[in-house]
């Protein structure tokens, strides 16, 4: 198949294509969070909680997340608090 286009057209098209579909698949990502009330921090903690099978304390998620001892724990507390973890 030929292309009409030169090769830094093309490579100009998909690049630009591509900065599309990330931006669609992340703003559909942040829609996502912010109609199930979550911010990012709580979904990742979920998703470790989620990886480490349920079974886990602070200490393991804070290793698994790369995030702050802080910024966990409030996570954490605020999903219990809305009964989304226990």
């Amino acid at each position: 198949m030929q292309s009409d286009l030169s090769r830094p057209q093309l490579l100009y098209t998909l690049q630009n294509m591509m900065r599309n579909l990330m931006w669609q698949s992340q703003k559909h990502a942040m829609d996502t969070l912010d109609r199930l009330g979550l911010t990012v921090p709580q979904m990742i903690v979920l998703e470790a909680i989620k990886m480490l099978e349920g079974r886990c304390v602070m200490n393991d998620l804070v290793r698994s997340t790369y995030r702050s001892g802080a910024t966990t724990t409030g996570s954490g507390e605020r999903l219990m608090s809305a009964s989304l973890c226990g």
